[in-house]
């Protein structure tokens, strides 16, 4: 039996996010495919973003950037040795900060589509967005975080064993919803 199925993204309300210093950076992450892409990659450099007159939001483990999650250098030790087997991590600069991104590259074909509430592109058929999630049984997982071939590596979901391992390390910034 398929073990429980988490969204896994950054937690962007209360962490805050990273941009591309330059924007035209912002094209090496418009493939989001999951392809492997670290053989052609070259660090690339970000700053934090704040939204202006808001509240100042902390730095986490973990953060959001258009296109790819960020984890800081103590997030990638603690999660490099299981989660290298389920993407790659991409270096990348802030400052004087060491971030790695990760570019998941694992997609397992779990969800049951005809079980599934889905919303399709009317001109393609392509699932668009999913209201109710149901997976097919595709055994024990361990620690993983991988997409699904309906949404490549847009969506990223994660196993139980992967949000412990993150909760277990004090590991901050990423949100994990049940899916199922």
């Amino acid at each position: 039996m398929i073990g429980t199925i988490l969204d896994a993204s950054p937690d962007v309300d209360k962490y805050r996010v990273y941009v591309f210093e330059d924007e035209s950076d912002a094209s090496l992450m418009a493939s989001r495919d999951a392809t492997p892409k670290l053989s052609t990659w070259r660090p690339i450099r970000v700053r934090t973003f704040d939204e202006k007159g808001g509240k100042r939001k902390p730095i986490a483990d973990i953060s959001g950037m258009v296109g790819l999650t960020l984890f800081s250098e103590r997030a990638y030790e603690v999660t490099h040795p299981l989660l290298k087997g389920c993407g790659e991590f991409l270096p990348f600069i802030c400052g004087s900060q060491r971030l790695w991104g990760f570019n998941v590259t694992r997609l397992i074909d779990c969800l049951d589509e005809n079980a599934s509430e889905l919303v399709r592109f009317p001109s393609t058929g392509r699932v668009m967005d999913v209201r109710t999630y149901v997976f097919q049984d595709v055994g024990d997982l361990g620690v993983c975080i991988f997409g699904i071939p309906q949404f490549k590596g847009i969506r990223t979901y994660s196993t139980e064993a992967t949000r412990d391992l993150f909760t277990d390390h004090g590991l901050t910034g990423m949100s994990f919803r049940k899916l199922r």
